[in-house]
């Protein structure tokens, strides 16, 4: 639908997620009735025009819902948290049903284990590590193998103590235990250093307006128009 913002889970190109970026973080002018002008961020999504983690609160009583709003609003790290705490209703559910509940465990893991691609800061940049993760499309990181054999669980700081149980209770002790950020070092620099190329670029472009709009307005001699010339006396007698 038009004008429907796409999801990052819907990115499939450095494009896709640059131009989700772009329209989520840049400022959009508003001219004011005094002349001025106000910037304002849109920022993540609205839910029924209030802010999602506060419209989240009136869906923490049904974990399906709660789990569908939090994954419209991935990357943010609060979005990773609503997902699991509302996985961790669902699977208690179903246990209590007596019904299986691995499929909602793997869940839990994989999500845990894709946010671990991600640091808090990034040295390169300078800035926070979400940065880069936001600008990667999910469908490259959707490629990894994630799964419980190859990342484990006890470095995922998105699971708790009684997760890591559960899961060493359904399929045993893992080969290992680490993080898709130290797995996955690689596509992390390409990354970083894709964003850091479009931040140079920004920076450039920004200092070719400052110079623009800071350049004096060139000089232009203005010559005065000849004044038509008199005609003589004789001209003036005869009408010549």
């Amino acid at each position: 639908m038009k004008g429907t913002p796409m999801l990052w889970i819907d990115t499939k190109t450095d494009d896709d997620a640059r131009r989700r970026g772009e329209a989520q973080w840049t400022p959009v002018w508003t001219e004011n009735q005094n002349g001025t002008a106000t910037a304002a961020v849109p920022g993540p999504e609205k839910v029924d025009g209030q802010f999602w983690g506060d419209a989240i609160k009136d869906v923490q009583d049904d974990p399906a819902a709660r789990l569908a709003m939090a994954e419209r609003q991935l990357p943010l790290p609060g979005a990773f948290s609503q997902m699991a705490v509302a996985r961790r209703a669902i699977i208690r559910q179903l246990k209590k049903e007596g019904k299986p509940f691995d499929a909602e465990l793997r869940q839990l893991h994989y999500w845990a284990a894709l946010s671990s691609w991600s640091v808090p800061y990034s040295e390169v940049l300078r800035e926070p590590g979400f940065n880069v993760l936001e600008s990667t499309p999910y469908a490259k990181l959707a490629k990894l193998n994630l799964t419980y054999d190859v990342i484990g669980c006890d470095e995922l700081l998105g699971l708790n103590k009684t997760d890591r149980k559960m899961m060493r209770e359904a399929w045993g002790e893992p080969k290992s235990h680490t993080t898709a950020h130290a797995l996955y070092a690689e596509l992390w620099r390409e990354q970083e250093s894709k964003l850091a190329a479009v931040r140079g670029k920004r920076r450039a472009d920004l200092m070719d307006e400052i110079v623009a709009l800071a350049r004096p307005e060139p000089m232009v001699r203005k010559v005065p128009a000849p004044e038509p010339r008199r005609p003589g006396l004789l001209a003036r007698i005869f009408g010549r």
